[in-house]
C-alpha cells in the first residue's frame, strides 16, 4: 500500500486507482474471514461496513470471489481508540 499509495491515485490517477482498491478490498475480505473466530463482532463490522455477501461457502472464500465493488455500507470505528 506504501508503494502504490492510494491516497494519491485519486487525484493523480484515478484510473489506476480503479485497479488498485479491489486488491485492498478483497483482502479486507479475506481478513474478515481470519477475524471470524477470534473477534466475531469486528468480523462482523467487517462485513458491513464493505457490503460482503454473509454467505460463507468454499467458493465465496476464494480469491476475487466477490465481483460487485459497486457500493460500500454505512462507515463505522472498526477498533475504537483505547482510552486509559
Amino acid at each position: 500500500m506504501d508503494e502504490e499509495k492510494p491516497w494519491t491515485l485519486v487525484k493523480s490517477n484515478p484510473e489506476d486507482l480503479k485497479n488498485v482498491l479491489p486488491k485492498y478490498l478483497e483482502l479486507c475480505r479475506h481478513l474478515r474471514y481470519l477475524l471470524e473466530p477470534i473477534i466475531p463482532s469486528s468480523a462482523k463490522k467487517i462485513e458491513t461496513i464493505f457490503g460482503f455477501s454473509s454467505a460463507d461457502t468454499p467458493d465465496t472464500q476464494t480469491w476475487n470471489a466477490q465481483k460487485d465493488w459497486k457500493e460500500l455500507g454505512e462507515k463505522s470505528i472498526l477498533f475504537p481508540r483505547y482510552e486509559k
